[in-house]
């Protein structure tokens, strides 16, 4: 586990700055409900960060917000040094932004493979002008099935690649999920819950195939997790909601001590 403490950045005007990400003022309300209350938070680039909380405290809700799919009340979104919380999530996901569900979303009628090479941005056999000439499109289309087959066998499903994803187990739709992420390339991963439901071997191996994958890509990590025992072990920073707002952040062994995130697990 990194022992390195996050740093707070000097600039968010370009896409070298420290930090990948950075929530300021952020607010969603629901009927009234203060869903997100005012969440600051920063990202370092190439950083595992934890998000963590009791069930309600507005996790899921903020990765909604940040991803586009819910609009937000108040406050300023920057990713890679670009405000994107008034952009839609296709183009959010264009700029290097993406992300999972705890409940993998995945084309049941489709696949393994086939999931994993629906991702890559601006395939050239996409285009309707493309489409019907072959040769414009199978050098990439090659490349891309090359690219999902080395991912499938990172993360040990090769095997399953032409299983629907509808008879693969619960545990392996996590892995196609984060398969089918890591083929859009994305500067940065929002990962909600990746080891929920699934057994602590694998859930383990999911967290190594995370971490491997920052080493190698130097891609970015958010993660929500309530397996605190396997997510300790990974991230360099924590921060910690209830109640829709952040009530600590720092180390995760400086986190656990803290007497209000302790109130807030306990009640």
């Amino acid at each position: 586990m990194s022992s390195k403490h996050q740093q707070q950045p000097q600039s968010s005007n370009n896409s070298s700055g420290e930090n990948i990400l950075e929530v300021s003022g952020l607010r969603k309300s629901f009927e009234g409900l203060h869903a997100i209350d005012g969440v600051d938070l920063k990202v370092k680039r190439g950083s595992i960060t934890g998000l963590i909380g009791p069930n309600g405290s507005g996790k899921s809700t903020l990765f909604n917000v940040i991803g586009g799919t819910i609009r937000r009340d108040a406050g300023v979104i920057v990713f890679d040094g670009r405000k994107i919380d008034l952009l839609q999530p296709h183009k959010i996901f264009k700029l290097g932004l993406g992300r999972t569900f705890q409940t993998p979303r995945l084309f049941f009628g489709m696949t393994v493979l086939e999931n994993a090479l629906l991702v890559p941005k601006d395939q050239k056999g996409e285009n309707p002008l493309n489409a019907m000439f072959h040769q414009r499109w199978d050098e990439e289309e090659l490349g891309n099935a090359k690219k999902a087959s080395e991912l499938l066998e990172f993360l040990e499903i090769k095997q399953l690649y032409d299983k629907w994803s509808s008879d693969i187990s619960g545990g392996q739709m996590k892995l196609l999920q984060l398969a089918a992420a890591f083929m859009g390339d994305p500067k940065m991963l929002m990962l909600d819950e990746p080891a929920a439901g699934v057994a602590p071997r694998l859930a383990r191996d999911i967290f190594k195939s995370i971490e491997t994958r920052r080493k190698r890509a130097g891609t970015t990590f958010l993660i929500i997790e309530h397996r605190l025992e396997i997510l300790f072990d990974f991230v360099d920073y924590v921060y910690v909601m209830s109640r829709g707002k952040v009530i600590a952040e720092g180390k995760p062994d400086q986190v656990v001590k803290e007497q209000s995130v302790i109130d807030a697990y306990l009640g």
